[in-house]
Formats: structure tokens, sequence, C-alpha cells
């Protein structure tokens, strides 16, 4: 039997491929846009498929050119990455499991998110140090959701993100299927987020202006619209970052250079956002200000942003010289 299989040529090893895969000679030629006739000269030994129909055809079934073409490996399959620079061959469960994990982790950061905002409103309800206290208790519970439902098993999944993959044309039929009913709700979902911002700004300036008793109070009132409308947008947005990175697999991977220069950078948003915290806590605890001293985390948010895109730019000029 192992004799069989060493000896096998490249016309039964794609029948044999195809079957396995429950592919019609039909569905292999829609897959990689020829005729059924030129499939069926492939599989009758007439013809070799050109080039990058053979890199198609590694990618399909998850082998390599190598074993398609001269003799068999031992396990008959590899990683596709080694055909094309890196490039990862992603199958349907594999997306399918990826969304499945991918929809409690984006709710973990939303709640962890939401969390975070509605204790901010603490210090501005309350008495000033008993509620930086509780503030920092709130982080605390927001770290752990974020730790315990989320980040605890990205890991597993931090391969599809640094790599460049590829996905069969069928899947991507499939999965878009899957998006355009997800994005009837994401449209509706994201408008309700935005709607919530907008309502509870409008709510804050009219408690201000009708109701003068502790008037600073009421900006806790956009924390709390603000936190809702993120258990809204956050997961959706995620969402949707996730089927697009499978759908416009092509367009992400020529992205991927530029992301990866860019994650250079990342790292000095650990040292300004802790440091705003730094410095909102310490204003705050000392001066009292704490419905004014919220502000510097957009600030920094803004400078932060603008410092990276200087470095990006400088260093794309560079790249261009």
């Amino acid at each position: 039997m192992q004799t069989e299989v060493m000896e096998m040529k490249f016309n039964e090893k794609l029948q044999k491929l195809r079957k396995e895969k429950g592919m019609s000679q039909e569905a292999l030629a829609d897959e990689l846009g020829v005729s059924r006739q030129a499939v069926s000269k492939w599989e009758n030994g007439q013809v070799y498929p050109e080039t990058e129909k053979l890199i198609q055809l590694g990618r399909l079934f998850h082998v390599s050119i190598d074993y398609l073409l001269n003799e068999e490996n031992e396990q008959g399959v590899q990683d596709t990455a080694d055909q094309d620079e890196g490039t990862l061959s992603v199958s349907m469960d594999t997306i399918q499991e990826y969304l499945k994990w991918k929809r409690p982790f984006a709710f973990a950061i939303a709640i962890g998110v939401a969390i975070i905002l509605c204790g901010v409103t603490i210090p501005i309800l309350f008495d000033e140090e008993v509620g930086a206290a509780f503030f920092l208790f709130m982080v605390g519970i927001a770290v752990a959701v974020f730790v315990a439902f989320g980040i605890r098993d990205a890991h597993r999944w931090q391969y599809l993100d640094e790599r460049k993959i590829y996905v069969s044309r069928s899947d991507v039929e499939t999965l878009n299927k899957a998006y355009q009913k997800f994005q009837k709700r994401f449209m509706v979902v994201i408008t309700s987020g935005i709607f919530l911002i907008i309502f509870g700004l409008c709510a804050t300036v009219a408690a201000d202006a009708l109701i003068h008793d502790a008037a600073e109070r009421y900006g806790a009132i956009l924390f709390y619209f603000t936190a809702a409308a993120m258990l809204l947008i956050i997961p959706a947005g995620i969402m949707n970052g996730a089927y697009r990175r499978f759908i416009y697999f092509e367009a992400a991977n020529k992205e991927k250079d530029k992301e990866n220069q860019a994650s250079r950078y990342a790292f000095i948003w650990g040292i300004t956002m802790p440091l705003a915290a730094m410095v909102f806590l310490l204003i705050g605890l000392t001066q009292e200000n704490w419905e004014i001293v919220w502000i510097i985390f957009p600030i920094v948010a803004i400078l932060t942003a603008g410092l990276i895109n200087i470095l990006e730019y400088r260093n794309s000029r560079r790249d261009e010289k």
C-alpha cells in the first residue's frame, strides 16, 4: 500500500484530494477560475496546470507543490506558508472556531470598558477620596474581566493576526453570506450606540441648564450613556473586523507589512496612558477637580496618536528614499 502511495502521479493525487474534499470537477473549476474540461484534462494526465493554478491547488488542499508534482512526503501535507512568503492557508473550520471565540472576547472587552467608564463617575458623584478608591477598585474589576474572559485565550489565535493568510474562494463565499446577515444587525447596533451617546450628551446639557443644584455632577449622565453605547459598539466593531479579516484577506495581506511597521510604536500607548491615569489621580486627589480632570484621557490619546503617525510618516519617507 505504501508503494502505491509513493508512486501516485499528479493526476491521481489531484483526483484523490478533490474527492476527499467532497468537490466535483465543476466546483473545483469554479474555485480556480478555469473550465471543467481543464480539470478533466488534469485528472486524465493529459496536461499539467500552470504554476499559478498549482499554487492555488496547494492552498486549497493544504499541500505543497512538491507533494503535487514530486514524491509524496511523509504526511503529504505541509504548511502552505512555505509556498508563498509566510502565507498561511486557513480552513473554514478554523475560521468558524475563531469567530466563536471572538464573540465572548468582544463582549469581555466591552464590559471592561463600560465598567471603567462607570467607575469614572464615582469620584464625581461621591466623596473624592472615597470615590478615587472605588474607581481603582472598578479598574481592577475591569482588568479581571479582560484577563478572565478575553485576553487569557488570545494567544491561541495570535498567529492569525501576525501572518498573511489565504482563504479559498468557496469559503469566502460561504463566509460572505453570513457576513451579509451580520451587516444588517451591525448597522442597527452601531446606530443605536451613536444614538445613546448623543442622547446622553443632550440629557447632560439639559440637566445642567434646568437643574442648577450640584450641576457639576450631571457629567456622570454622559458617562453612563457612553458606557451603555460601548456595550453595543465595541462587540459589533470587533466582530465586523473579524469577518472582514477573512473575506478581504488579500487587502489585509497588503496592509500587513505596514501594520507590522506601525506595531513597533505600539509600546508608546503603554507609556502615555498609564502616565495619564497617574496624572488623573494626582490632580483629582490634590485639587479635587474630578469633574474636569477626566479630559486628560482624550487629550493624551490624541497626542499619542499624533506622535505615532508622525513617526510612521517619517519612516515611510525614509523607506522611499
